[in-house]
């Protein structure tokens, strides 16, 4: 057993600093249609207290013609892992009705896993059951444009004319900010934004019956109000899908058994569908899909505008801001990547939000989901990441979404900067120094210095000099008083591992024990991750627990597979105690959008595992390669013991601002 003892704060600190400083064929008409009529006339909906009439009028009777778009933009997800062929086997796999014409343009994507599509252009195929019927070149252009979907629409409404037409954008997503749609074949970074696929369908002038999202974060308020505009009802997922994404054989069977079918009932087959086949795959702890009647939208928004800017007023008074930011932190789906959070969790734990509540209950007419606090939209909430609030704000304006709202983020991004701001001298502060640029931030139009309230801050940051570690009993301990407790948010245990050279960046783990006086005991048992017996980076994501029957955890192991970056997911749950390898994603769209679902690993693939190097002095030296494996079979998860060296244990506190804070560490050795 190792012996612990406190070690000097110079070191510590010195290694907290440098760890933080991170055209189309003639002939392409179907000719099933071509002497059709469609019969909707599209008239503007007219709205109620509550809800807008419906856009879209369908014949009824199982005689409604039916074109369905899918964009597919196949990116990664089908070069790497052949998601889009699999899913375009899905649909032909279907019983298609004569009345109902599957359009899919494909593209985005360096190869495909199947003999048809070509990589170097953008092509348009009819997808029937005998197989897909090639239509046409439409040219290469980049996907992750909106004059590309435009085009695209514009083709399918010009060569398939319909009384309904849906649409299912399918790719990579990142939520309000961040967008959808990459386009791997262009080296452009960019994703579509939500505001440039506004203008895309704005151009195209069609109402669809429904737009769904087969991507990753897309369930927001701010995309459900961008596509009211265009479309009477909207699918997409809260959380990250898993790899398989939606399952299609099931809801192009339904759609072409009844064309009439009512478009709620479609939606609900989609997600309960989507459900159950992600059940067993990789990544599937936590699927989310629902089902929105964006007739409710409007309804909603006046309500969000009339609470939100009541809210404001009091942002300041009774707690609110701290009770706001508390439910932020403790929220799974707000985090450092997208800030985003369940609208009904948030809501519930805010005064005088009913109106808007059963606004939400009228518009989300189904949400299949297999966790907890996920009900059916997401908002985007300026918290952990302020360096975006321009950009949500931009969107914002673009799309048309009140002042009320933007004043509200804008107002509480501010209180948080602030917050920043007050501590940013503190010796133990990682925001502190070089880091916290304020000129930086004040040179932002957001940014407004009459909301830092020095008062409020004075009460509500810690005092560094608190953050000792003491001796009590036989054990390390951390011990702040219940009100300091109540504004942390986030308790990380960090290791170091020193190798004879220098340390080795264990990682991050959500460990966190308390003893009966509510001190937070600094602890070690020796172990680490490890594959097959080998010790591993390993940085947790999420930490999720609502009973002993019901709990899950999972994080990310840095690495390399066949020489690309990468990220091996690794999680336990109530299901899987002893843990397993869930999957790998590419860590070149880490951050940038997220990426859909895990690729699986695959007999002979080559693994080269990544860490971060520090000298004795905590100065960050470089990244190295530690250890390798090749694929072959299953690879086992385990806490391995770390053996005899010595190795650093201390605890990273982040409190309601966003600021972290560092205890000292403690050395445990033989």
């Amino acid at each position: 057993m190792k012996k612990p003892q406190i070690v000097s704060s110079v070191v510590l600190l010195a290694l907290c600093a440098t760890l933080l400083l991170a055209g189309c064929e003639e002939d392409s008409v179907s000719p099933d249609l071509q002497d059709e009529t469609p019969i909707n006339d599209y008239t503007e909906g007219q709205t109620t207290n509550s809800q807008r009439s419906y856009r879209v009028k369908t014949r009824g009777g199982g005689e409604d013609l039916v074109t369905l778009m899918v964009y597919m933009c196949g990116s990664d997800l089908e070069s790497a892992g052949g998601c889009g062929t699999l899913d375009i086997d899905e649909i032909i796999g279907a019983d298609i009705s004569e009345k109902l014409n599957i359009i899919c343009m494909t593209g985005g994507a360096n190869a495909w896993d199947n003999d048809y599509v070509n990589p170097n252009t953008n092509e348009v195929w009819r997808l029937t059951s005998d197989g897909p019927e090639y239509l046409g070149d439409l040219g290469l252009s980049d996907m992750g444009e909106g004059e590309t979907l435009t085009g695209f629409i514009n083709y399918s409404v010009e060569n398939f004319p319909a009384d309904r037409y849906m649409m299912v954008m399918w790719d990579h997503g990142g939520g309000t900010v961040n967008g959808l749609i990459y386009d791997e074949r262009f080296d452009t970074g960019q994703m579509m934004s939500i505001s440039e696929m506004n203008s895309a369908l704005a151009s195209a002038g069609v109402v669809f019956d429904m737009i769904g999202f087969d991507c990753c974060l897309m369930a927001t308020a701010a995309t459900a109000f961008m596509v009211e505009k265009y479309a009477d009802f909207m699918v997409a997922s809260q959380l990250v899908e898993p790899g398989t994404g939606w399952y299609y054989t099931g809801w192009i069977n339904a759609l072409s058994e009844n064309t009439s079918i009512p478009t709620a009932e479609l939606g609900e087959i989609i997600a309960s569908d989507y459900l159950d086949y992600s059940d067993g795959w990789f990544f599937s702890d936590e699927v989310t899909l629902s089902v929105v009647d964006l007739s409710y939208i409007p309804a909603l928004f006046e309500n969000m505008y009339e609470f939100f800017s009541q809210a404001e007023e009091t942002l300041f008074t009774d707690q609110s801001f701290i009770s706001t930011a508390q439910t932020l932190g403790s929220s799974r789906a707000a985090n450092n990547e997208d800030d985003l959070v369940d609208l009904t969790f948030l809501l519930s734990s805010m005064s005088g939000a009913e109106a808007v509540l059963d606004s939400l209950d009228q518009a989300i007419v189904y949400n299949a989901a297999n966790v907890d606090d996920f009900n059916g939209l997401c908002l985007y909430f300026p918290y952990a990441d302020l360096n975006r609030v321009s950009q949500a704000l931009d969107i914002y304006r673009q799309i048309g979404i009140g002042e009320q709202y933007q004043e509200f983020i804008t107002t509480f991004a501010n209180v948080v900067l602030g917050g920043q701001a007050y501590s940013s001298g503190g010796d133990n502060n990682p925001m502190g120094g070089d880091i916290w640029d304020l000129d930086y931030w004040l040179s932002l139009e957001w940014v407004d210095e009459s909301f830092w309230d020095e008062e409020l801050y004075s009460a509500t940051n810690y005092d560094n000099s608190q953050l000792v570690i003491v001796e009590e009993d036989g054990e390390y301990v951390l011990e702040l008083p219940p009100e300091e407790w109540a504004l942390v948010t986030v308790i990380s245990q960090r290791v170091f591992f020193d190798d004879g050279g220098g340390y080795i960046d264990l990682g991050a783990d959500s460990i966190a024990y308390f003893n009966d006086d509510g001190d937070l005991i600094i602890t070690s048992d020796n172990t680490w991750v490890s594959l097959d017996g080998q010790l591993v980076c390993f940085y947790t994501l999420e930490d999720v627990y609502n009973s002993d029957d019901d709990w899950y955890n999972y994080g990310y192991v840095p690495c390399e597979i066949d020489g690309q970056s990468a990220q091996l997911m690794v999680g336990w749950s109530n299901i899987y105690p002893e843990g397993r390898v869930l999957g790998w994603r590419s860590a070149d769209y880490y951050g940038a959008s997220s990426q859909k679902g895990l690729f699986e690993l695959v007999n002979g693939m080559n693994i080269d595992f990544i860490c971060d190097y520090y000298t004795y002095d905590g100065e960050y030296e470089d990244q190295y390669y530690w250890g390798n494996m090749e694929i072959n079979g299953d690879i086992a998860v385990s806490y391995e013991d770390i053996g005899s060296a010595d190795t650093l244990v201390y605890y990273e506190l982040t409190d309601v601002y966003c600021n972290t804070y560092w205890t000292e560490a403690v050395l445990f050795s033989e």
